[in-house]
């Protein structure tokens, strides 16, 4: 994937990926995210944590907040 593709895809400018690469900035969290859904691995695989390459269980929301909200009890009745 060339740096034009990851930049449209998430929706910044190809500068900014460009000065990823170069070490010259890193990504935030909601950026590390999006491109961890991308290409199929996780964040830890991307800040080498790991050397598994699972794909993320579901599509980061567009809006990230939440993201990693704890699932909601069902209410008892």
């Amino acid at each position: 994937m060339s740096q034009k593709d990851l930049a449209k895809t998430l929706g910044i400018y190809q500068t900014q990926v460009s000065k990823w690469e170069l070490g010259q900035l890193e990504p935030d969290l909601n950026s590390l995210i999006q491109i961890a859904f991308v290409f199929g691995v996780t964040t830890d695989y991307l800040l080498g944590l790991s050397n598994e390459i699972i794909k993320p269980a579901k599509a980061p929301k567009d809006d990230m907040s939440g993201a990693y909200d704890e699932p909601r009890k069902k209410a008892a009745g």
